[in-house]
């Protein structure tokens, strides 16, 4: 069975908005405000938010579920 999450922009260390301004020449908001604007929600998604789809992949409930990738990003796939 292959299954994946896609989590779009998620607001954890391994974003480092302060980083991505800095290499983009602006500030961590004006990075943040940028790539959030990118998702049909117009926010980053908080960690807590794929919770459910993970508890979901993870059982049994799952098992017809077969060769996707399930994003979870607010809409920044679309």
């Amino acid at each position: 069975m292959s299954i994946a999450s896609g989590p779009g922009w998620t607001n954890t260390p391994r974003v480092d908005f302060a980083h991505i301004g800095q290499a983009e020449g602006s500030s961590a908001q004006e990075a943040h405000d940028k790539y959030a604007a990118h998702a049909l929600q117009n926010r980053v998604v908080e960690p807590e938010e794929l919770t459910g789809m993970a508890v979901l992949l993870a059982s049994p409930e799952s098992s017809a579920i077969t060769g996707q990738v399930i994003s979870v990003d607010g809409g920044y796939r679309v």
